[in-house]
């Protein structure tokens, strides 16, 4: 996945919409053939995109885990989106990516070598961090469509490409209803675009922490950069002499925490595409 006409004038909403359609378009491909598409390699692009993006506009730096353990730490992705106020709103997204069967399966990963599920795990993070956490989906071509969308939200399906979702949502399916949940049961009931993130504002659902125990609490970038014992930024990769070396945090070595592979700060105070 490479997004070539990104320059320095793409906004980050730009950016978000369009990973949201080449994910769409990439897995519709991979699903057409019975191939289903590695989440840690859609992973990989969506980090590649924000990191050039970043590089292009001056408005992005990531960190990525020095000690990268696939069973441990998952495929997941921490934003920080910096606001008009100055601060950063803070994200934690838990990557999932629809099968070929077009069901979202390995609710349950880790909970072998872990006494928590992912929800659990996600809900945990967020009352430490004071973030949000979510569901981020990955999806393709469903052969469903959902007209009243564009009438409605103005956004199309491909826009589900990269969606969002509460992590109540997959523990009420697991628990109660199917441990195997399909696209349409999720879709568009309980997701949003994933670009919702960074083309609107206020977020209005934000108010919803409140009601699962966790306090949205946006971060200073000094407060961020203090937390990043165990990460490096990107293009220091092969710099021997980095501050932080090969430093890993106690989190990061457990089963039963939550741990992104990123952590990506980003400004995003010029909301040209704003709706």
């Amino acid at each position: 996945m490479l997004i070539s006409t990104i320059n320095k004038h793409t906004s980050l909403c730009e950016l978000f919409v369009r990973v949201s359609e080449l994910v769409w378009h990439k897995i519709a491909n991979y699903h057409h053939l019975g191939i289903n598409v590695p989440e840690i390699g859609l992973t990989a692009d969506i980090i590649y995109e924000l990191t050039n993006w970043g590089i292009i506009t001056g408005k992005a730096d990531c960190y990525i885990q020095n000690a990268y353990n696939e069973a441990k730490n998952g495929n997941d992705i921490e934003l920080f989106i910096q606001n008009n106020s100055g601060t950063y709103d803070h994200y934690a997204l838990q990557a999932k990516v629809l099968k070929s069967d077009k069901k979202y399966k390995g609710l349950d990963t880790g909970y072998k070598t872990s006494s928590k599920y992912q929800w659990n795990k996600l809900y945990d993070y967020a009352k430490r961090k004071g973030c949000i956490p979510y569901y981020l989906l990955y999806n393709g071509n469903t052969n469903m469509t959902i007209p009243y969308l564009r009438m409605h939200y103005f956004f199309d399906e491909r826009q589900f490409g990269c969606s969002i979702v509460e992590p109540r949502v997959f523990q009420y399916f697991y628990k109660r209803k199917t441990k195997t949940p399909k696209y349409s049961q999720i879709h568009p009931k309980y997701a949003y675009p994933w670009s919702i993130l960074s083309c609107f504002k206020p977020i209005p659902f934000k108010k919803i922490s409140a009601l699962h125990g966790y306090t949205h609490r946006p971060k200073t970038l000094s407060e961020i950069q203090n937390n990043l014992q165990g990460y490096t930024k990107t293009g220091d990769m092969e710099d021997k002499n980095r501050s932080r070396g090969d430093e890993t945090s106690n989190e990061t070595n457990s089963n039963d925490s939550w741990n992104p592979i990123a952590k990506i700060i980003i400004d995003n105070t010029e909301l040209n595409n704003e709706r």
